[in-house]
């Protein structure tokens, strides 16, 4: 097998950089990946308990928000009356009024000074804002709170599967896979029968065939919270999505198709994969949205705009709260963790064997020069899984606190927004420009009796390589525009997430030797060019 350092060194000593580039952002979804997973753990252990012991789920009758927010993240806020002064009198003095002069204004949470005594919980939150009128928002990363144990715990397990599986290597993944594979759709076809036979459920089909167009124009300001969402980050969101359910831009199907036989018919395979993934996201929006349109309905029949969430509050709070609602609640919301924890442990491994490999490949260079460091940690095979897995671990300790969801966003908006994008971008120039596409077309012609014709070549030179430039340009804008936090050491943090692995790898690009031995500078670009070849090269015209 080949890493991505030797799949971009194989086209260009300067793209191997590149390389690093998907490393990171593998580290990164793998990182904030596993803690969404230790919350499913979680989440499927209560299940089965209330299945066994009989009693309820503790996010029914509509307390999954709540649930969410103090048992899984123990969030705090920081509140202020609307005015300019609060009577106090007026309260009541009750025990349920915060020990605490009320804050004033918003810009007392931008406060990093606040003393912990200012802040209060879920229930309180609540009581403020709906008998004083009190505005209330989360602490975020000005009060980050104690390290949750069940999360430490939760996670921990995950990390442990997880290296279990990289260990023992594909044959393991492949095995984990037949189990894996088929689950979700027996899962996803008893929820959809299910769901389609639920009040309301028609509600939430029609809302979800007929979207709202403007979205991917104008800019759509929030209601409640008053968030603005750019057209920009609706496409990017849609970008971002299908790189991470393909695996595109990080290295996990140059990584895995490695292994395969030099004939290996991958362009079906390719197109199987991405139909396959294609059609089972469409039927599972039939699946989430006839249960959030039974949500909406046993909510005295809100419209389902005001039901529908996205990230973890989709996973974590619409969809278990609209389970509970059903009979056999419990085992329900067993069988959809169940499917998560299949869908996400083989996801999770695979990221993680890819970025093995990766280190592997570099250690393997270091071996070849006589290292003797390099040479044990290569002859010792358990090493690198358990060594990536401990510090993805220890990492992930930084999403087991209340700002769990706050550094999921951070890590990744650098990821999706600007990493997996400028990855994708140059996959495209390395491939149709720096390799060629002569050469391109020549190779796959003798490996697989196939030859590209012009429409894939006018994709792979000029539509690709554009597309992922404005999806760079307006990604890195909207990151600018709209940060994805106030806290500004959060956010220098989420652009030096985005842009040391490029700066890496733009420096080693420049050390590269070119095939003469020439280092790059600003007199050497021909390297970066492409090279004119004949038609007559590889069997046929084209670009």
């Amino acid at each position: 097998g080949k890493s991505a350092i030797g799949c971009f060194a194989a086209l260009s000593p300067r793209m191997k950089g590149l390389g690093w580039v998907c490393f990171a952002a593998n580290s990164g979804i793998a990182i904030y990946y596993a803690i969404v997973l230790a919350w499913s753990v979680r989440y499927l252990l209560v299940s089965v308990n209330s299945m066994t012991t009989y009693d309820p789920l503790p996010w029914a009758d509509s307390k999954a928000t709540k649930y969410f927010e103090t048992v899984m993240l123990d969030n705090a806020y920081a509140c202020w009356g609307k005015g300019e002064e609060v009577d106090r009198a007026a309260m009541g003095g009750g025990s349920r009024i915060p020990p605490l002069p009320p804050l004033t204004n918003a810009s007392s949470l931008l406060n990093p000074f606040l003393s912990p005594k200012e802040f209060v919980g879920f229930d309180d939150k609540e009581y403020l804002e709906q008998t004083f009128g009190y505005v209330c928002h989360e602490t975020g990363f000005y009060e980050q709170g104690s390290i949750l144990p069940d999360n430490v715990w939760a996670l921990f397990v995950i990390w442990f599967l997880v290296m279990a599986m990289v260990f023992f290597g594909t044959k393991t993944l492949k095995w984990s896979i037949y189990v894996s594979l088929p689950l979700p759709y027996v899962v996803l076809v008893i929820i959809f029968f299910r769901g389609i036979t639920l009040p309301g459920a028609s509600d939430g089909i029609r809302y979800y065939l007929q979207p709202d167009w403007n979205r991917l124009i104008y800019d759509y300001q929030d209601p409640k919270t008053g968030k603005v969402t750019s057209p920009y980050e609706v496409w990017i969101s849609a970008a971002s999505h299908v790189f991470f359910t393909l695996g595109l831009s990080e290295s996990i199907l140059i990584t895995f198709a490695s292994y395969n036989p030099p004939h290996f018919p991958v362009v079906g395979n390719g197109l199987i994969v991405a139909g396959v993934n294609s059609l089972t996201e469409l039927f599972a929006g039939f699946c989430v949205f006839s249960i959030l349109g039974f949500l909406a309905d046993q909510q005295g029949g809100v419209p389902i705009s005001e039901v529908v969430k996205g990230g973890p509050s989709l996973v974590f709070e619409a969809i278990p709260e609209a389970l509970s609602m059903m009979p056999y609640s419990a085992f329900f919301n067993m069988l959809f963790f169940v499917m998560l924890l299949s869908l996400g442990l083989t996801s999770l491994t695979s990221i993680t064997e890819t970025s093995v490999s990766i280190v592997r490949d570099f250690t393997q260079e270091y071996m070849d020069k006589g290292s003797r460091s390099a040479t044990l940690l290569l002859k010792r095979t358990w090493i690198l899984p358990v060594l990536g897995c401990m510090i993805s671990f220890l990492l992930g300790l930084f999403f087991c606190r209340r700002t769990g969801g706050l550094w999921i966003d951070l890590v990744d908006g650098a990821i999706s927004k600007f990493l997996l994008i400028f990855t994708g971008l140059w996959e495209f120039i390395a491939v149709a420009w720096v390799f060629g596409l002569p050469q391109i077309r020549e190779l796959l012609f003798k490996r697989l009796h196939w030859f590209p014709g012009r429409y894939l070549g006018f994709i792979w030179r000029f539509y690709g390589p554009v597309v992922m430039a404005c999806l760079l340009f307006f990604g890195v804008r909207d990151y600018i525009t709209y940060p994805v936090t106030p806290v500004a050491w959060a956010a220098a943090l989420s652009w030096l997430i985005a842009t040391v692995p490029v700066l890496i790898w733009a420096v080693m690009a420049v050390r590269a030797p070119d095939h003469d031995g020439i280092y790059l500078s600003f007199r050497c670009f021909k390297g970066l060019l492409p090279t004119r070849y004949s038609a007559g090269q590889v069997g046929g015209g084209g670009w």
